[in-house]
């Protein structure tokens, strides 16, 4: 994650500022020039006898270090002013499939929608900061005109994820989704245990079931819908066949 300095405090006035000038970021970001390992690289042109031993360094950091390059997969944005502002977020969808185009997402509070976020032109009117041409009402001309303005909401975190990691996971999806088991083999269970898990099963799920509310209004329901078959004829000693299905559901 990379913090932007958006926010300062300006001790003369004693209060706080946010800067809305124009940053650009990348998408894609190389942290190589930054490190040791950069650095050296720079430098070897003032270092001759080392040059082996420095080689010799880089080759054993870029083992155990790996790569140095990120992918910009989120940004969190602060509109409005340091006295006061809202925060919402850019997202990127990760783990899509390979033939698949990365899809953005706003979370704004609850709301949640697709964005264009892949677009260039959307990415700096909606992250960059700086100044746009906005349309404003001209009290002296009485009509609406057009002024440059400040761009009150831009891009204050950036979220970057190392892309070999990417690259690994991604290797490891395919070759999970790849496997397959060589000898299927059907675990055969005693016909006394399978029969009693199924009567402990049934009886759990009995009890689970008749000591509920949305069973006895079931049951209520049911005996209402159906109280032909509950109730005897004269001269009937018997339920029908169908009345003592409904009693033993």
């Amino acid at each position: 994650a990379i913090q932007l300095k958006r926010f300062d405090y300006d001790w003369e006035r004693e209060c706080a500022i946010k800067f809305n000038d124009y940053f650009e970021f990348p998408r894609e970001l190389d942290m190589g020039p930054y490190t040791v390992t950069g650095v050296a690289k720079l430098e070897r042109d003032n270092i001759n006898s080392e040059n082996q031993l420095i080689e010799q360094k880089e080759q054993s950091e870029n083992e155990t270090t790996g790569g140095t390059k990120y992918r910009l997969i989120g940004v969190l944005v602060h509109s409005g002013q340091a006295s006061g502002g809202h925060y919402y977020s850019y997202i990127i969808q990760r783990n899509g499939k390979d033939d698949e185009k990365d899809h953005w997402y706003k979370f704004d509070d609850g709301d949640v929608s697709e964005c264009k976020m892949d677009d260039d032109e959307e990415m700096k009117n909606q992250c960059f900061g700086g100044e746009y041409m906005g349309e404003v009402f001209d009290h002296m001309m009485k009509r609406m005109s057009y002024r440059r303005q400040k761009r009150w909401w831009n891009a204050y975190i950036l979220f970057y994820e190392q892309m070999d990691m990417i690259d690994e996971d991604d290797e490891m999806i395919r070759y999970i989704s790849e496997l397959t088991i060589a000898r299927p083999h059907q675990i055969i269970m005693s016909p006394a245990i399978e029969r009693s898990v199924r009567k402990q099963n049934v009886q759990f799920m009995h009890n689970r079931m008749q000591y509920s509310l949305e069973y006895f209004q079931f049951v209520k329901k049911l005996l209402t819908c159906n109280g032909v078959y509950l109730n005897l004829a004269p001269g009937q000693d018997y339920l029908l066949p169908e009345a003592e299905e409904i009693t033993m559901i």
